[in-house]
């Protein structure tokens, strides 16, 4: 063995230090460079293109720098690294690739694509300060016998229930006719058909069974039970696979990724570890191949739709089918088929910032976060209630939907709606969002069971992905779902001292004197 003096060591540890520097430098130069070209391959003005080269490199740089903070600390999956990571995707990463001004709409909001990225840029700031902070938060675990834990029979008792609720659901909204993402019936039906919202939230509830089924696995490979571990995990991939069917043909991408995604999730959550690198890149190719291939499929969906409607699934799927053949190969479809452009959410965000800006819309001061309450009240004891979204209007009023067309709405997103109620001063929505998730993610450090918190954290994970997403619509279904998951996981629950009992009396004496308790840590 060779043995290094001190000085030595120096010398060695320094030029390893300065390679790394060294890479990064050049990685640096690298991203820099392909930018620059980017950008002045497709914008025009001088200005524009040093201005946005600059905020497109401080948000990347500064979001892949997160990232990478957070999956050294082993957090990988926190609400700051998913945050982050969709704000850079749908805004640092397609700013970069989609430059071009043809790729906007409206001409007009492109003028305001620099304001928009250095607007969400501030906005993923603020969040991330207010969430580091709150992450701080420590509490000192209970006493042992205090603490809580799933027990086996009540768990596949929960997931018998949410399936047949689910799949209950699932078949009425096959009946309705709006299974698909795109139709004139699933637009119309939408809108006219009562409780649609509700029926679509047990939709999910298949999905729920499927996390269930999985950290239930994971927390019992976690105390030795092998056996308990193996059933649960063989319950749990079999749903995944069943929601992964049903999912498949409506053209819905993110029900699909987050079937695909949330499973790897749970295991990092548990173990600090992602899949084997052969399942992790199948996954990685599927999500990315979902993109062009749900856009080409909802296409085909508006094709097989224009001018005619139809009143059972079997008649849609064929006129869907008839459309994908006949413009398979047409340019619209080569042209729209874009793996990234789907991510691209500049647009609404510049809209939101052009039309304050401009005097044609006013200040909504809020009105978007009191609506929350207002989504919140089930639709049969309010039945009036009042809509919250206003994505058609917003699309007429930033020119991205046609104002002969009723039907289409353009998200606002998270980030563009803070802009429409605050101006500015939306950025601080940002420290409001990070006390939500963050809130939920260290749930396991105030004394809820690891189980609870761990599943909680990952029925809200959706929400904390979709910046897309309209803040009265998405936290109060989120809200509304969490207490539903909450009150099942409760039922779970089972103190670690009956918990022992139960495993001592179906293991053995011998095992009872060693039984480890389950722990509490972050979920």
């Amino acid at each position: 063995m060779t043995v290094f003096s001190k000085q030595q060591h120096d010398i060695l540890s320094s030029s390893s230090r300065n390679k790394r520097l060294l890479l990064a430098f050049l990685a640096t130069c690298a991203f820099v460079g392909f930018t620059i070209y980017c950008v002045t391959k497709n914008t025009e003005s001088l200005a524009t293109q040093i201005s946005l080269v600059a905020v497109l490199v401080a948000l990347i740089s500064y979001g892949s720098v997160v990232l990478w903070l957070e999956a050294s600390r082993g957090e990988l999956f926190s609400p700051i690294a998913l945050f982050s990571a969709s704000v850079l995707a749908h805004f640092g990463v397609t700013g970069l690739l989609y430059p071009d001004p043809d790729v906007f709409v409206s001409r007009r909001n492109y003028d305001f694509l620099v304001p928009s990225i250095f607007y969400s840029f501030a906005f993923v700031f603020v969040y991330n300060i207010a969430g580091y902070a709150i992450l701080q938060y420590k509490r000192h675990s209970r006493n042992g016998n205090e603490l809580t834990a799933w027990g086996g029979r009540g768990v596949y008792i929960a997931i018998g229930i949410l399936l047949l609720i689910g799949v209950s659901a699932r078949f009425i909204i096959i009946d309705w006719n709006v299974y698909l993402q795109t139709s004139l019936a699933t637009l119309e039906g939408a809108r006219h058909i009562k409780f649609i919202g509700t029926v679509r939230q047990f939709e999910l509830f298949p999905n729920y069974a499927a996390y269930i089924a999985l950290i239930y696995a994971f927390s019992q490979f976690k105390q030795h039970n092998i056996k308990a571990y193996n059933f649960a995990m063989r319950v749990g991939i079999a749903l995944v696979v069943f929601n992964l069917i049903y999912w498949l043909p409506t053209g819905k991408k993110f029900p699909i990724i987050a079937t695909t995604i949330l499973p790897i999730m749970i295991l990092y959550l548990y173990q600090k570890r992602l899949p084997p690198l052969r399942l992790l890149v199948v996954a990685i190719v599927f999500v990315g191949a979902l993109f062009p291939l749900t856009h080409a499929y909802r296409v085909s969906q508006a094709q097989a739709f224009s001018g005619r409607n139809v009143d059972d699934l079997g008649s849609t799927l064929a006129a869907v089918g008839e459309a994908m053949v006949s413009s398979s190969s047409s340019q619209e479809m080569g042209a729209r088929n874009r793996t990234f452009g789907r991510l691209n959410q500049n647009e609404p965000v510049a809209g939101s910032i052009r039309i304050i800006n401009d005097g044609e819309a006013d200040l909504r001061w809020g009105v978007d976060y009191a609506n929350v309450m207002t989504n919140m009240i089930p639709g049969f004891l309010w039945p009036d209630k009042p809509k919250v979204m206003y994505g058609n209007e917003f699309g007429h009023l930033t020119e991205m939907v046609q104002r002969t067309d009723p039907y289409t709405a353009i998200s606002v997103t998270l980030i563009g709606e803070s802009f429409l109620n605050f101006h500015i001063a939306g950025i601080l929505v940002g420290g409001l969002l990070a006390l939500i998730f963050c809130g939920i993610y260290i749930l396991g450090r105030c004394g809820v069971c690891k189980e609870t918190s761990t599943l909680l954290y990952v029925v809200a994970t959706p929400t904390i992905l979709y910046v897309g997403a309209s803040f009265a619509l998405y936290i109060s279904s989120m809200i509304q779902t969490l207490v539903v998951v909450f009150l099942v996981a409760k039922c779970l629950e089972v103190r670690s001292s009956r918990r022992a009992a139960m495993m001592a009396r179906s293991r053995g004496p011998a095992w009872a004197n060693s039984a480890p308790s389950p722990g509490t840590g972050a979920a």
